[in-house]
């Protein structure tokens, strides 16, 4: 194979689009879900600070996020490891939003 053929093939089996910028999406990807993360978390602090409520709501979102990204990773890759994340995300959200729950209907 010529090069030239190599890298259509390549684009081809990437959705015509070259490793570099596959790559980039990734790390990108992984650097906003980290910085929106930490984000969250900080303004979770900030509400807990002013206004002395824990923002449970907000903690059930992050917990889905993070639940959801290791659900696709396990579809794809069929880990042993995506599935142990799964059970301890899927736990965090549900408890997250069942203390959400509670404080909406005023019992903490």
């Amino acid at each position: 194979m010529e090069r030239e053929e190599i890298l259509l093939k390549a684009q081809k089996d990437n959705n015509g689009k070259d490793l570099a910028d596959l790559e980039a999406s990734k790390k990108g990807t992984s650097l906003g879900f980290m910085v929106g993360g930490l984000t969250i978390i900080g303004v979770v602090i900030t509400e807990l600070i002013i206004t002395g409520r824990f923002a449970y709501g907000t903690m059930a979102g992050l917990g889905l996020m993070i639940l959801v990204t290791f659900i696709y990773k396990y579809v794809k890759l069929r880990k042993k490891h995506e599935l142990v994340m799964i059970i301890i995300y899927g736990l965090w959200f549900i408890g997250w939003t069942i203390a959400w729950t509670l404080q909406l209907m005023g019992r903490i």
